[in-house]
């Protein structure tokens, strides 16, 4: 098994565990946070607003995903 392989089992397991602790809604909506936390950073920090309007975007597609899913 490759290393690639081998973290992404332990990523996949982690999160796994996450969701059993809380709820899929709950995971989603903390990864929403985080990609307005990188949109503010890259932004702030970096002047790179094409990245930042991606992480934006993207956090919004999850809201949006997240809220519709609000019973997992």
């Amino acid at each position: 098994m490759t290393i690639d392989k081998i973290k992404h089992n332990d990523i996949e397991e982690k999160l796994e565990a996450l969701v059993d602790k809380s709820s899929v809604n709950y995971v989603l909506n903390s990864l929403v946070q985080i990609c307005w936390g990188k949109a503010d950073h890259l932004d702030t920090n970096w002047q790179d607003h094409n990245a930042a309007i991606r992480w934006k975007k993207l956090a919004v597609k999850l809201e949006a995903f997240a809220d519709k899913n609000d019973t997992l």
